[in-house]
């Protein structure tokens, strides 16, 4: 199978493949926002159109910077070709989402808005995942418990992601409406970038 795969990847190229991942981010994200269960935790029918739009515009960049910091803590794990190709991929998908943007007729004002909230949120979310990796490396991931056996690299990066990613999300939905139960939306999010996530890393990692 593995073998299979990569004759099929060796024909593949960074921009494709940075659309055809763009492309399942976007559609994850709009997967959320149509789930009953989701706009049932955000009150979304007593939303203006406004605070509706903004809800899915954070779902699409959450799901946009989860796929860059996939990437990040993937590549060292693949081979020196590979590497080499998905770090083309990682430089390409702001600019290929932007593009996409662009095709459907968003103007260019509100594409240098979406550049710099994409900008804003990875900025973001890598201090916020090396606060939290500072902080399980010196009270949990140290502890004489995990010593006698270690929790691999790749579930430690997952967990993080997981974690740094249904937290901040949950955060940034409008608060025009007060969220009544945060820590079950923050749930339903982690729910959510669980399965994208799984599904990105075995494009990545096959």
């Amino acid at each position: 199978m593995n073998s299979m795969l990569q004759k099929l990847f060796s024909n593949n190229d960074p921009e494709k493949e940075a659309g055809f991942l763009v492309q399942m981010v976007c559609e994850s994200a709009f997967t959320v926002f149509r789930d009953g269960q989701f706009r049932k935790l955000i009150d979304f029918e007593k939303r203006d159109q406004e605070d509706q739009n903004r809800i899915f515009n954070e779902l699409e960049v959450t799901g946009l910077i989860l796929l860059l910091f996939l990437i990040d803590d993937s590549v060292q794990f693949v081979n020196i070709k590979r590497k080499k190709f998905w770090s083309e991929v990682r430089d390409m998908v702001s600019e290929t989402f932007l593009n996409w943007m662009g095709s459907m007729g968003i103007e260019d004002q509100f594409l240098d808005i979406w550049k710099n909230l994409i900008d804003e949120r990875e900025n973001e979310y890598k201090e916020r995942i090396e606060i939290l990796r500072e902080h399980l490396k010196k009270n949990v991931f140290n502890s004489s418990e995990l010593a006698k056996k270690p929790i691999k690299e790749t579930v430690k990066r997952k967990f993080i992601r997981l974690e740094c990613f249904s937290f901040g999300c949950a955060e940034h939905m409008p608060w025009k409406k007060p969220i009544k139960d945060q820590k079950a939306l923050q749930q339903h999010l982690k729910s959510w970038i669980l399965v994208l996530d799984i599904k990105l890393a075995k494009r990545i990692l096959y």
